[in-house]
């Protein structure tokens, strides 16, 4: 049975092939070299790809591996850079990194969770929702510039940047608009918006990041938002912290939703008070409620789902939820 490790950049895809001997090759990372790459997949007797995420490099790829039902797992960098430090790597090239991450793979399989495709509505909404928090960091520097151009007194530049800045503006509003819609036509909205602390920004990253397959899985779900404790142990020191194995968005409005709840949510906040008397840091009590969060909306899902199975649905309903019962 064979590993295999990709190293992806713009222009290349770099391969580690490890099985009784380990073989590098390199493709190009266009439409023609993936294809055929994809298809000498085909005839080998694979037991799991490792494919870093790379920006949006790998994404042609990882498209192409999934409709060829091939078994990969997207792995995230900084669990490369983790294992790199462990064994102590020297070189960093993009052949040793493929091989690095065929080792990681073949070391982790059995915790690396296979990727699986969006549905064409999480697709959307991802895709919104990433366009969204551009907007936004472009609408906070385009602020900055305004509050640095009004200290100068240019006046020139002020006309410039509030047209700059209204454009944005323009764009977050059709933007938002784009995503309501969106969560309009998905049930789970109505099921999230339930909870103190989570709006529709928020339900709209929660949807779009989690994978639907972790809709409804409580532990899943916190493993995959990297809310769940690690722990880190040495002699007599005992620390437990935040895994931050998935994407930091998911985390960042978790963590908005943890600041409201522990002011308008009454169990929340007896449980975020009582981690503070006790000597918890108010960050770390903040993590801890970032958790309870997501395993609470995760368990109304799952509720959700169950009760939708007990019902007669309708054909186009049936097809729509079949692959997130939980």
């Amino acid at each position: 049975m064979i590993i295999i490790g990709i190293d992806v950049s713009k222009d290349w895809l770099d391969i580690a092939e490890l099985g009784a001997t380990t073989q590098t090759s390199r493709v190009a990372n266009t439409a023609d070299g993936i294809a055929a790459f994809v298809t000498r997949l085909g005839a080998l007797e694979l037991t799991r790809i490792g494919l870093e995420a790379t920006g949006a490099y790998h994404l042609p790829l990882l498209t192409a591996l999934l409709e060829a039902r091939l078994p990969v797992s997207l792995i995230n960098p900084a669990q490369i850079k983790a294992y790199r430090q462990v064994r102590q790597g020297r070189n960093k090239t993009d052949r040793q990194d493929a091989i690095l991450i065929a080792r990681f793979t073949q070391t982790s399989a059995a915790e690396l969770r296979l990727a699986s495709a969006a549905t064409p509505r999480q697709a959307r909404l991802r895709e919104l929702v990433g366009y969204r928090e551009g907007r936004v960091r472009e609408r906070t520097r385009l602020r900055n510039q305004q509050e640095a151009a009004d200290w100068a007194g240019s006046a020139a530049v002020q006309t410039l940047l509030a047209a700059d800045l209204a454009h944005v503006e323009q764009q977050l509003a059709s933007v938002e608009q784009a995503i309501t819609a969106i969560l309009a036509e998905l049930p789970e909205t109505a099921v999230l918006l339930r909870f103190t602390g989570v709006g529709p920004r928020i339900v709209a990253v929660i949807l779009a990041y989690l994978p639907v397959e972790v809709w409804g899985q409580v532990k899943r779900a916190a493993a995959y938002a990297g809310v769940h404790p690690r722990l880190a142990q040495s002699g007599r020191s005992s620390q437990s912290r935040l895994s931050k194995a998935g994407p930091p968005v998911l985390r960042r409005m978790l963590y908005l939703a943890a600041l409201v709840a522990v002011r308008h949510d009454a169990d929340l906040k007896r449980r975020y008070d009582a981690l503070c008397a006790r000597g918890k840091p108010p960050k770390v009590a903040l993590c801890v409620i970032m958790h309870a969060i997501l395993r609470h909306m995760m368990g109304a899902l799952k509720d959700f789902y169950r009760q939708q199975s007990a019902q007669p649905a309708q054909p186009d309903q049936q097809d729509q939820h079949e692959p997130l019962a939980a």
